[in-house]
């Protein structure tokens, strides 16, 4: 259903829009947000935690070597083709009923 909210304007950013909420987007929701001193300290702390843990570090290393290979024009060091699998040939499967199952070339 096209249309379905009528057009407002953003109290933020005055662009016009037909989403749900006064808002146009999270980014001009969050403008109006306030957050408390603990709430800060509080999220200043999960967030050094992490990146003390293991995988905290292990990332930040990720990062920084995607960054500068990035900026060195080299090539990435994880490619997608690092997380591609290879898919098994079933060739090795008789054209016999396997347990109630035939091979989808006998359908």
């Amino acid at each position: 259903m096209p249309n379905q909210y009528k057009e407002k304007n953003c109290p933020e950013c005055k662009t016009p829009h037909r989403k749900r909420g006064l808002y146009c987007s999270q980014s001009c929701a969050n403008t109006n947000q306030s957050k408390s001193p603990e709430h800060i300290k509080r999220i200043k702390k999960s967030l050094n935690e992490y990146q003390n843990s293991p995988e905290g570090l292990a990332n930040a290393k990720r990062q920084s070597l995607r960054a500068s290979a990035m900026r060195n024009d080299e090539p990435l060091p994880v490619t997608i083709e690092d997380f591609a699998v290879d898919i098994p040939d079933t060739t090795e499967l008789s054209d016999y009923d396997l347990d109630g199952y035939s091979r989808a070339e006998n359908w």
